[in-house]
């Protein structure tokens, strides 16, 4: 859950940011309060391994986007979210997944969301690498504009970045009872 909220908080102020009507912005805070739904349907034997993983279980792996528009696109709803949501793993430069889309075809909330997920993903310690810094983190994202990351989307970020004084993950942490 942390990962999630960590993600749609971010994934809101960069919408903000980047002028996106109320409406829009509520959007993608809720498709990336759920980007990761459909990891439901990838078994825990990928989910938590550490080791990597081979091409068999990648494959799995980058059906969760193509899953979790699935779980919500009967709910009419979410017709909205469950779009962003499918794209948000397509890159800029089309070799991303499910589809391979590119550049513009891409819906900006999705690569906003693509951003935010990266970023939260960089700066946290997994069993297989340590976290890299706030600023490790941002060059990170700032050099792959345009081939992995929407560059609307990464100006958005920088400018989130550059006029929030810090990002504390412990805002996002569960409180323990």
């Amino acid at each position: 859950m942390e990962h999630l909220r960590e993600v749609a908080y971010h994934a809101r102020q960069m919408a903000l940011i980047a002028g996106m009507e109320s409406d829009e912005v509520e959007v993608i805070f809720r498709a990336a309060l759920l980007h990761d739904i459909g990891k439901f349907g990838v078994p825990d034997s990928i989910l938590l391994k550490v080791e990597p993983l081979n091409k068999h279980e990648w494959r799995v792996l980058e059906q969760h986007p193509e899953f979790g528009a699935r779980i919500l696109r009967p709910l009419g709803f979410m017709r909205a979210e469950a779009a962003l949501i499918k794209a948000h793993h397509e890159r800029y430069d089309g070799l991303g997944y499910p589809e391979g889309v590119k550049g513009d075809e891409i819906p900006l909330g999705a690569g906003i969301i693509s951003v935010a997920d990266a970023y939260s993903f960089m700066t946290t310690r997994h069993p297989f690498r340590e976290a890299k810094t706030h600023d490790e983190a941002v060059a990170e994202i700032e050099r792959l504009s345009g081939r992995q990351f929407h560059p609307k989307a990464v100006e958005a970020f920088m400018s989130y970045v550059r006029n929030t004084e810090r990002i504390n993950k412990s805002e996002f942490r569960s409180e323990k009872t």
